[in-house]
């Protein structure tokens, strides 16, 4: 990638889009390499965004697919933060701890990636990317990789939208 040019970090998460919307949103934003960051990419409740599905649905529109679940937040912590054991920012200081420990893998996957793909995308179920751990990973990674853009692609009422992180 040539020197000083923009590279694109996108954030979807699944939930409240359909099929449609959510491969079609991809599509529209050009991404090229969606990364799922899910704890759990396996879960019946995820429909056409759990595995094996997803990448096959992804290669229909000529999307590339990693799997990376060390940008994932530990189980114990999902867990504690769900049943509302931590609050927000509780999990928020303790993921970024996490992912402090994995900082230099991270740096390098991701390195790697924006070295072959201009567009990328970080997968997570949340609508809401304000409450998300793909925000505090995007944030991690605009701090550490030069001329990246940050946009959340959400749904807003009946439309999807992108907005400027």
């Amino acid at each position: 990638m040539p020197e000083g040019m923009v590279r694109k970090l996108y954030t979807i998460g699944f939930s409240k889009k359909t099929a449609q919307e959510f491969f079609e949103a991809l599509r529209k934003s050009g991404v090229q390499m969606l990364v799922d960051i899910r704890r759990n990419n396996k879960s019946q409740i995820s429909g056409y965004a759990k595995f094996p599905d997803l990448p096959y649905f992804l290669s229909l529109f000529e999307i590339s697919y990693l799997y990376l679940p060390e940008a994932s937040p530990s189980k114990k912590l999902l867990q504690n933060f769900r049943k509302e054991r931590v609050d927000w920012e509780i999990y928020r200081d303790v993921f970024c701890n996490e992912l402090f420990k994995n900082r230099e893998f991270l740096l390098d996957v991701f390195t790697e990636l924006f070295s072959r793909f201009n567009v990328v995308c970080l997968l997570c179920s949340e609508n809401d990317y304000r409450f998300c751990h793909r925000t505090i990973v995007a944030t991690f990674l605009r701090e550490h990789i030069e001329n990246l853009e940050v946009l959340h692609i959400l749904k807003k009422g009946k439309r999807i939208v992108e907005e400027v992180f």
